[in-house]
């Protein structure tokens, strides 16, 4: 089923780190179910690093712009922890998952201070 899926969806028409529509946690996560961890491993750390840029992308923003753009930045936070680090503690390792981890943290913390501070 997955391989069909591959062959007849393309990333161009439906990424799987597109935030919506995305599936790339779940993908990951068959993917790992089915002993394919490589692949599992590579579609949650591409799904995380998508994130990760977008949290970066927000704080390269000025504070006044980064105030206007709070629920895009805490849209990406909640993916990041209720799909993504879960699915990444699962399939990835424990190096993969702790730098991840430590990163979104940071940007979360720099959030807050900018934001809220």
């Amino acid at each position: 089923v997955m391989a069909k899926i591959e062959a007849g969806i393309s990333q161009e028409l439906l990424p799987l780190n597109d935030g919506m529509f995305g599936a790339a946690p779940e993908s990951a996560e068959v993917y790992y179910a089915l002993g394919q961890k490589e692949k599992a491993q590579k579609i949650i750390m591409d799904c995380a690093d998508n994130y990760l840029q977008q949290m970066r992308w927000f704080l390269s923003m000025s504070n006044r712009s980064l105030r206007f753009s709070r629920d895009s930045f805490q849209t990406a936070v909640s993916i990041m922890y209720h799909n993504v680090l879960p699915v990444l503690r699962e399939c990835g390792t424990e190096d993969q998952f702790n730098s991840v981890a430590a990163q979104w943290s940071a940007m979360c913390d720099e959030f807050d201070k900018r934001v809220n501070g």
